[in-house]
């Protein structure tokens, strides 16, 4: 259960994991199922933070996170018994390390375990730290910091290194540090309507301005609407051939699929990257690239287990 305010939340001792936990990757995973043995039968509270701190003092920055609050709260609730999702604003990051601990860990979340990661930093100006956390807690909660998880190629899973793989179109790997595959969720709005004059009508979804999505291209996707699911080609970029233009537009054609899906949420997973984006010298070639596209994401669903 999200909630965003810690107080009269718990009424018994729990187990606290803290994080910014963006993408709920396999390294996180490990965090969380650490703390769920520990727990027992105790909550399981994860303590996190929205905005992301990031977006609190760099409030310009490009679009990085790797879902919203929403998406985070339901790949944390496999685990936790409640995601308290502190504001992160000017009261919280001017908060002392002790006053951290004093009011979220000892008066809310009444902790008796603190889960973290080696790098933990917490507090104003960033001060407090797993030692710190250590100190504070002797006598009241056991602290207990939790090494990077690494993946088959024995490099650390972060979110820091799923960006990284975003950013340079591997599907592939992403979904592999993921545990799962890379999902954008968002409502179907209008767009320009070319690809229905194309005889390929596609779905344009809104995501939000903070949302990192894969680099310009063609990806196959399977394409959630309610209980169902239907194989997609998704297009991320610009739209080149159309006009010069700097925004960027997430739109997928369902195969086998006919209906209005204005207003209607849906969820992309991306499987596999099919092509990069490019400027096509006329309509009839984007039209026979596109048939192309279609059939490449196809055949990469069928061939991906879900």
């Amino acid at each position: 259960m999200l909630v965003f305010d810690s107080k009269n939340l718990i009424e018994e001792a729990s187990v606290v994991a803290i994080g910014n936990f963006d993408g709920v990757h396999l390294g996180h995973q490990s965090v969380l199922r650490h703390a769920l043995e520990k727990a027992g039968s105790a909550p399981l509270v994860v303590l996190t933070f929205w905005p992301h701190p990031k977006l609190y003092f760099r409030k310009n920055s490009d679009p990085f996170l790797l879902g919203t609050i929403e998406e985070r709260d339901r790949l944390l609730s496999k685990y936790s018994t409640h995601t308290v999702a502190l504001a992160f604003d000017e009261i919280l990051a001017n908060t002392t390390a002790e006053d951290f601990v004093n009011t979220f860990l000892i008066r809310d979340l009444k902790a008796k375990a603190v889960f973290v990661g080696e790098d933990f930093r917490f507090g104003f100006k960033r001060k407090g730290s797993t030692e710190t956390l250590k100190e504070m807690g002797k006598g009241r909660f056991e602290t207990l910091p939790i090494s990077p998880f690494c993946s088959q190629d024995e490099e650390v899973i972060s979110s820091s290194r799923i960006r990284l793989l975003l950013k340079d179109g591997d599907i592939e790997k992403t979904n592999e540090l993921l545990g799962r595959a890379y999902q954008v969720r968002g409502r179907v709005i209008h767009g320009e309507g070319v690809g229905a004059t194309l005889g390929f009508p596609t779905a344009n979804l809104a995501v939000p301005d903070y949302r990192l999505l894969p680099s310009a291209g063609i990806y196959a996707t399977r394409v959630r609407i309610n209980d169902k699911i239907y194989s997609g080609a998704t297009y991320i970029g610009t739209k080149p051939t159309y006009h010069d233009s700097d925004e960027i537009c997430v739109e997928t054609f369902l195969c086998d699929f006919s209906g209005d899906l204005y207003g209607d949420a849906i969820a992309l997973d991306f499987i596999k990257k099919v092509r990069g984006d490019k400027k096509f010298d006329s309509m009839d070639l984007l039209v026979e690239q596109i048939a192309k596209d279609v059939t490449a994401c196809r055949k990469v669903i069928e061939k991906t287990p879900r």
